[in-house]
């Protein structure tokens, strides 16, 4: 079974909670005062809302403590016995939580106010929707603003045709998203064949049964860090094949035909392309790193979809390595 399996809850549905903020860990402790305090600031109460901290056997710090000293007993703790790796640890989540909501919910992001109570209304009104989402933003280790997400709509409703939006753009951050746990239940967790873009992959699957909701305001924020999944995966240029992995995936079971299939996985390159480059031209003008914009570079052919983009990559690889000959010239000549 390539998706995480998630077990039916067998008690009755009204005494269950409506949620679970379920926030994985590792090695993470130093942001996560910051995400209980913001989680505990809109507490629905014991019976309408369950918080856990799911600790995947952190080495260089102690979530416990934090979890004591922030949650004075309101916030229940696991820790395995072992490192199990990240999606393990979300299966773990998914299986503890009992709440007909679940928010997996990292332990280096946070919500803002409102977050809950906007996102419960539409969801436990309408059985047809299985996801909720609210606008995001970046930020770095420090908490300072990146950049905000894009907006996808002006107004909170639910969003029409979004299987095809979803798998043409990953336009979802974790910590701005909550799904019922019948969804899961349903569909199955994150895809374990999968190093990152699960979270991709699992939007993309739960669009093609359920309706999304919309909330565009700022309500959570995204960390990126060196240490974080993302921040390794940016520096490696695995975010690149993580993206090409979970196309090849989701491209099985999207609805339509075939050429409406190629049509959504191309625009999905154009925009994981873009990115790229982006991420290439930072590594060079920001960090003065040439051989992470050109690792960078030529992964990006996994993502080329026509002769024009094989070109375009190839143009910017050759205008680093002019660059590099230059200054080895200019380099020689000082001497």
């Amino acid at each position: 079974m390539d998706n995480i399996l998630v077990w039916p809850i067998q008690e009755n549905d009204q005494e269950r909670p409506i949620w679970s903020v379920m926030i994985p860990t590792y090695n993470c402790a130093k942001y996560l005062a910051k995400t209980l305090q913001n989680v505990l600031s809109q507490d629905r109460g014991e019976e309408n809302m369950e918080i856990w901290v799911v600790d995947d056997h952190s080495t260089e710090d102690d979530p416990k403590q934090v979890v004591d000293e922030i949650g004075k007993g309101r916030v229940k703790f696991f820790r395995q016995k072992s490192n199990v790796g990240q999606l393990n640890n979300f299966e773990t989540c998914l299986n503890l939580s009992r709440g007909k909501v679940i928010h997996l919910l990292h332990g280096d992001d946070f919500v803002h106010p409102g977050f809950y109570e906007r996102l419960e209304k539409p969801l436990l009104g309408d059985e047809e929707i299985g996801a909720a989402f609210t606008g995001y933003r970046f930020i770095d280790a420090n908490g300072d603003l990146v950049y905000n997400g894009d907006i996808i709509s002006d107004t909170p409703g639910v969003l029409d045709h979004f299987t095809y939006s979803i798998a043409s753009k990953q336009v979802i951050q974790t910590p701005s998203i909550v799904v019922k746990r019948a969804v899961y239940e349903k569909l199955g967790g994150f895809n374990k064949r999968l190093k990152g873009c699960e979270d991709w992959e699992m939007w993309v699957r739960i669009s093609c049964h359920f309706k999304f909701y919309y909330e565009p305001k700022l309500l959570a924020s995204y960390r990126i860090h060196n240490n974080s999944n993302t921040g390794g995966s940016l520096n490696s240029g695995r975010f690149i094949d993580d993206a090409v992995a979970c196309m090849q995936i989701y491209r099985a079971y999207l609805p339509g035909n075939n050429k409406e299939k190629k049509k959504i996985i191309e625009e999905a390159k154009v925009y994981s392309l873009d990115y790229a480059f982006t991420i290439s031209n930072n590594f060079m003008e920001k960090h003065g790193d040439t051989e992470a914009a050109l690792t960078v570079l030529f992964k990006c052919f996994k993502l080329a979809y026509n002769l024009r983009s094989h070109l375009g990559i190839l143009k910017r690889i050759l205008k680093i390595k002019y660059q590099q000959v230059v200054g080895n010239i200019e380099q020689v000549r000082s001497v």
